[in-house]
């Protein structure tokens, strides 16, 4: 974990100090700038071969099926079947945060894709090869040039191609978010979780994007967790198995749960969920009895977006990839 963020280090100063630098993809070009590096960042977000393998993309781990997480499996999937030590986290409301990654090791989310492009157990990859396959490609060069007026990709158009379409990425039409429209109304049980929420779990999932950029030792991490979470940025003591607030949305699409993808149910995250005072505080079942713990499952329920992992503008390219056939 520390080698990889030296990498991502590194990469870094590289961009600050320089912003310079086979066909994939066929488009339509006669969208507008804005969207055209939308559509750009899509693409480069699917494809495959900036990776050491050419089979591992962002979608590898962000699967816009699961609200763009990572669920067939607990921890991420990287380059030559290698595994990752964290599980990837949905990707939506992007534009509203200000740090990223589980343990806030990135403050820039057009920088942020540097870090699983380096990795070794993720992409394997680095930014120069990337940038050399995207400029001899004439279908990348001529979006590029509808996008940023230029045919040859930089390091800077790149990352923020990516991050323009991450940013793309809106979810906020849960059944919660329609209630708070006045256009629906909870029922009994919901009205009844959602009391719970805000008594023992709002402070630190706030709505409306219920999570609030903090970072806690919520699980019972201390026991066997190598993974020492945001520790590993800071070096402060009291950060040890410490990890940024989850966002409650689109919980039934985002499952396993946990940094390390341990939980499988909602239910057990209530017997392994401790509330965050001073890390010694009891779990949920603790506080609330099967009833009530059903009720607040109910309120949870009401934040899954169907219409977000529906969206066909944030899936897979397929009109944009150039798929060639024999004769």
């Amino acid at each position: 974990m520390i080698k990889n963020i030296a990498l991502l280090l590194m990469a870094t100063t590289f961009i600050l100090l320089s912003f310079t630098t086979k066909d994939k993809t066929a488009i339509n070009y006669s969208a507008n700038s804005d969207s055209l590096r939308i559509e750009l960042g899509r693409i480069l977000f699917y494809d495959p071969q900036f990776s050491q393998d050419g089979q591992i993309s962002c979608a590898s781990c962000h699967s816009p099926y699961q609200a763009f997480a990572h669920t067939d499996h607990a921890v991420s999937h990287g380059v030559f079947d290698s595994l990752g030590t964290r599980n990837a986290p949905g990707l939506f409301n992007l534009h509203t945060r200000n740090i990223f990654m589980r343990d806030g090791a990135i403050h820039r989310l057009d920088l942020q894709a540097l870090a699983p492009l380096h990795s070794p157990i993720e992409m394997g990859g680095n930014i120069d090869s990337a940038l050399k396959k995207i400029n001899r490609s004439k279908d990348y060069r001529t979006i590029s040039y509808q996008a940023w007026g230029d045919s040859t990709m930089s390091i800077q158009t790149f990352l923020q191609s990516i991050a323009t379409f991450e940013n793309s990425l809106q979810s906020f039409n849960s059944y919660w978010d329609k209630v708070q429209k006045g256009k629906q109304q909870f029922n009994a049980m919901q009205k009844a979780g959602e009391k719970h929420f805000f008594r023992y779990c709002a402070q630190c999932h706030t709505p409306p994007s219920f999570q609030n950029e903090l970072f806690y030792c919520v699980w019972d991490t201390l026991n066997g967790d190598t993974d020492l979470g945001r520790y590993i940025v800071t070096q402060n003591p009291k950060d040890r198995h410490a990890f940024m607030t989850a966002s409650l949305r689109n919980l039934s699409f985002t499952y396993p749960y946990s940094h390390n993808g341990s939980i499988d149910h909602l239910y057990q995250c209530m017997d392994k969920h401790q509330l965050p005072q001073e890390y010694r505080s009891p779990v949920i079942s603790s506080v609330l009895d099967d009833r009530e713990i059903t009720e607040l499952v109910g309120f949870l329920l009401t934040l899954n977006d169907t219409s977000f992992i529906q969206e066909k503008k944030y899936q897979f390219p397929k009109q944009s990839f150039l798929i060639k056939r024999k004769s």
